[in-house]
């Protein structure tokens, strides 16, 4: 800590960010005993990891730090309620991602009468991304369609994943795909995208699916709202609700020509706002305004 605090002392470093809460207790303390005049700290998620030492290490820290950097609305909301910062210290600045391969994947096929349709969710096998939800989603929508099948893309508790594809019969009908790699290539085979999180802040996987045109199912967590509007780029649902879930796919499975309009707008929205480059505007205004401060 002494040899960090003393590099950006000899640097004059004018603004330090941590990303993580770990990065945050080290860096913060270091950086203001080295006379950095500003620091800012960042939150992603809700919040829901957090014990209660977590959330006094947080109000203690928002004492410290110039600024929190929140990805969405609902992050800011839960670092206001949740370490009692003060309103105009936390600040929105939205995620982007690098869209080149997504903006290139083929919107799907209006038309899937008589054809397999696949249904998948880019997410790891944790409990907060409600892969269980999904998996009971799935055996409903199988139960009641032959030509359906699903994948999930990611890593995790894979045990309890294969449990709940032998509990609803869908063992040859759901593959658990572990790490991908090419998500654009993915999801480029989907014909309905899934995101069936509990918790979410601004969330990458569903703008790598708003990017991908992909129709999507979404909870109503987070950042969700803020980016999908329901019906319009999307369709929301309650978090935990394998019923609504299955419900909203089958929808966009029986009505094609509404899902593909859904992905468009989705892919719209993505591109309008949700660029790397646009995200790093959006960092470099902020860090060039804080510099003018003095």
């Amino acid at each position: 800590a002494w040899r960090f605090a003393r590099f950006l002392r000899d640097e004059r470093i004018d603004v330090v960010q941590m990303h993580f809460p770990d990065s945050t207790y080290f860096a913060a303390p270091a950086a203001r005993l080295a006379g950095v005049r500003h620091v800012l700290r960042t939150r992603r998620d809700l919040g829901f990891w957090m014990r209660p030492v977590d959330r006094w290490l947080g109000r203690l820290y928002s004492r410290i730090v110039t600024l929190t950097v929140a990805n969405c609305e609902a992050c800011r909301e839960a670092v206001l309620g949740q370490e009692k910062a003060a309103g105009d210290s936390v600040v929105v600045l939205e995620n982007g991602i690098d869209l080149e391969a997504l903006l290139r994947v083929p919107i799907p096929e209006a038309s899937g009468t008589g054809r397999v349709r696949r249904v998948g969710m880019v997410a790891n096998l944790r409990p907060v991304k409600g892969p269980d939800v999904f998996l009971r989603a799935a055996a409903l929508v199988a139960a009641r369609d032959p030509n359906v099948r699903f994948q999930i893309a990611g890593t995790g508790d894979e045990p309890s994943a294969r449990r709940l594809l032998r509990e609803g019969g869908i063992e040859d009908r759901c593959e658990l795909r572990g790490a991908v790699r090419d998500v654009a290539g993915f999801l480029g085979e989907l014909d309905v995208a899934v995101l069936a999180s509990h918790s979410e802040g601004l969330s990458n996987a569903l703008l790598e699916y708003m990017a991908a045109a992909r129709p999507i199912v979404a909870t109503t967590v987070g950042g969700n709202p803020e980016l999908i509007e329901h019906g319009i780029h999307g369709l929301l649902i309650p978090p935990g609700d394998p019923e609504a879930m299955a419900a909203a796919i089958r929808r966009l499975l029986a009505d094609s020509f509404f899902a593909v309009g859904l992905g468009i707008a989705a892919r719209n929205r993505a591109a309008l706002r949700h660029s790397r480059e646009a995200m790093v505007r959006r960092y470099e205004d902020l860090y060039e305004r804080l510099c003018a401060e003095g």
